[in-house]
């Protein structure tokens, strides 16, 4: 790790402690909501920042991205939210759907990333068998 790295290190571990909601952590109320052929992934998120989520879903003929929505949950200047992605259940089978946390526009390692492994009944109705935010 070079001087300039270890500098810019530290001054990020000083933002993440006075700015708190700079940094959003993934530990929410609810990760994700399903009401039978939907499902809702909910993750904290904080666009003042340049990050974003991505996600790609491996089998698009089980599961089809519908929308995504943000909502702010903190108050004042820089205050994160949480980003809302809607999915239905197309067929039956199993996927999974890989979230990133990034910034798009830099060739840095995501920030976070999400995994979930959901499987799809005959009849559309979603459930997630597994998953895992870090």
């Amino acid at each position: 790790m070079t001087i300039l790295s270890k500098i810019l290190a530290f001054f990020l571990s000083i933002l993440m402690t006075l700015f708190p909601s700079l940094f959003p952590k993934n530990n929410i109320d609810k990760d994700f909501v399903t009401d039978g052929k939907s499902l809702v992934i909910n993750l904290d998120s904080n666009p003042t920042t340049g990050y974003s989520w991505s996600f790609d879903i491996s089998d698009e003929t089980v599961i089809r991205f519908v929308k995504s929505e943000y909502t702010e949950t903190g108050t004042g200047i820089g205050a994160g939210g949480r980003d809302s992605f809607r999915f239905i259940g197309l067929s039956e089978g199993t996927a999974e759907i890989n979230f990133t946390y990034s910034q798009q526009w830099t060739e840095d390692p995501a920030a976070n990333t999400a995994q979930f492994k959901i499987a799809v009944d005959k009849n559309g109705n979603i459930t997630v068998e597994s998953y895992e935010i870090r």
